[in-house]
C-alpha cells in the first residue's frame, strides 16, 4: 500500500487516503494498493481516493484506490481511482477503486456501508475486482453503493466478480463496461446477488450481469 498498510487485527479510522500512487511506474512485479493495503485489519470511516496505477510492464497491477486480503471495510468512500496497465495484450489493471484477493488464512473479507463510485480500471473490475476463497469463506459486499465506475477496454463496469461472493442489498447503478457486464460481470461459480438494485448499467453485452450467479429479489 503506497498510502497506507493495514495489518492483521489494525484498524485504520477517520481518515483521508489521497492521491498516491504513480502515473509512470516500469515495476517487474505485481503491484498491490495504490492508497491502502488491508491485509487482515480493518478500514474504517476513511475516504479513498485520487490514487493512481500504472505500469509499463506485463505485470499485475491491483487496486488502485484498496487492495484487501481477509480484511473489512466499513463506512468508506473509495472514489475518483484509476488503475492503467500500459500493457495491451492481457487483463492487467484489475480493480479500479478496490481489488479483494481471496485470501490464504481463516477470515472472511467485508465490504459493508461503503460507497464506491466514479473509479475506473483499463481492463477488469471498474468498480471492485471480489474473489472469496471457498463456499464456507465467502467475500461478502453488503448494504453498498457501486456507482458510475468504468471498465475502459472489457469486463465488469461495476463489479468484477472472481468465485464465492455473496453481493447482498447493494445499489449497482449507472456503471459502465466496454465489454461484458455493464453492472456485473460473473466470470466462475458459488456468487450469489441478494436484494440488491441493478440499474442503469450499460455494456455491449449483458447491461445489469453477465455470467450465471444465483439472483434473488433484485430489479
Amino acid at each position: 500500500g503506497m498510502g497506507a498498510y493495514i495489518y492483521d487485527y489494525g484498524t485504520l479510522r477517520n481518515c483521508v487516503i489521497r492521491n498516491n500512487g504513480s502515473e509512470t511506474m516500469s515495476s517487474s512485479t505485481a503491484i498491490y494498493g495504490g492508497g491502502v493495503y488491508v491485509n487482515g485489519g480493518t478500514l474504517e470511516n476513511c475516504k479513498v481516493y485520487g490514487n493512481k496505477l500504472s505500469n509499463n510492464k506485463p505485470y499485475y497491477i491491483c487496486g488502485a484506490g484498496v487492495y484487501m486480503s481477509d480484511g473489512r471495510i466499513v463506512d468508506c468512500e473509495i472514489y475518483g481511482n484509476e488503475n492503467y496497465s500500459n500493457y495491451s495484450s492481457s487483463t492487467y489493471s484489475q480493480g479500479g477503486g478496490l481489488y479483494i484477493s481471496k485470501g490464504n488464512n481463516n477470515k472472511t473479507s467485508v465490504v459493508e456501508n461503503t460507497y464506491v463510485h466514479d473509479n475506473s480500471s483499463r481492463t477488469i473490475g471498474g468498480g471492485m475486482y471480489v474473489d472469496g476463497y471457498n463456499s464456507n469463506r465467502r467475500a461478502n459486499i453488503i448494504n453498498s453503493r457501486i456507482e458510475n465506475n468504468v471498465s475502459l477496454s472489457e469486463n465488469g463496469g461495476g463489479l468484477y466478480l472472481g468465485s464465492y461472493v455473496n453481493v447482498v442489498g447493494c445499489n449497482i447503478a449507472n456503471n459502465k463496461s466496454i465489454s461484458y457486464g455493464g453492472g456485473i460481470y460473473a466470470s466462475s461459480s458459488g456468487n450469489n446477488i441478494i436484494n440488491c438494485n441493478i440499474v442503469k448499467n450499460t455494456s455491449a453485452f449483458g447491461d445489469g450481469i453477465y455470467g450465471n450467479p444465483t439472483v434473488t429479489n433484485c430489479i
